[in-house]
Parts: C-alpha cells; sequence; structure tokens
C-alpha cells in the first residue's frame, strides 16, 4: 500500500498545476487539466503527501503539503470556515446539518 500511496504523491507533486501567493506558498489544482483553486482537494492532496512523508521522511514530500496548507490557511475565515475555492462562483461554504 505505501507503494501506490507513494506513487499518489507523485501525481500531485509532478502533474497537479500550482497556483502560488506572493509569500511562494501554493494549492494544488483539481485536476491537471485545470488551474482551478479547490481548497478541500488541495488539502487532501497536502495530507496524503504529509501522511507518506510520515513513513518514509522524504523531504520532498513535506514540503509541499506544508506550502500548500500555509496556501489554505490564508484563506481561511474567522469563523474557520473556508469557501470551495477562490473564483467568484466558488464563494459557497458547506455548512453542518447541525450545530457543535
Amino acid at each position: 500500500m505505501l507503494k501506490v500511496a507513494r506513487s499518489a504523491c507523485d501525481f500531485i507533486i509532478n502533474d497537479l498545476n500550482r497556483t502560488y501567493d506572493a509569500k511562494g506558498n501554493f494549492a494544488f489544482s483539481y485536476s491537471p487539466l485545470d488551474k482551478t483553486v479547490v481548497f478541500n482537494a488541495s488539502l487532501l492532496g497536502s495530507r496524503l503527501l504529509a501522511r507518506v512523508y510520515s513513513f518514509t521522511h522524504e523531504k520532498e514530500l513535506l514540503d509541499p503539503a506544508l506550502k500548500s496548507v500555509a496556501f489554505c490557511c490564508g484563506y481561511q475565515k474567522n469563523d474557520g470556515s473556508w469557501s470551495y475555492g477562490t473564483l467568484d462562483f466558488h464563494q459557497w461554504i458547506d455548512k453542518l446539518p447541525y450545530r457543535i
């Protein structure tokens, strides 16, 4: 399973497009075919990179994960939520059906 997960990391690092901020942090694109920033997709990729890093200790996995998380955190709202993405028509937020 680690071999398959590591291969997926190569896809994230090498095939997904990146959108950079002024600090050099970035979000991964939703797919290799576009440059759309979708926060949950970028964070999901970051999570896999960090998870595989925890087994392999390959710095080339951790650095992009940290930069992607930093990018996404820059868009987090005061209430802890995120819009779906950065485009004008992505400015909606999934709401939980209950209060925490």
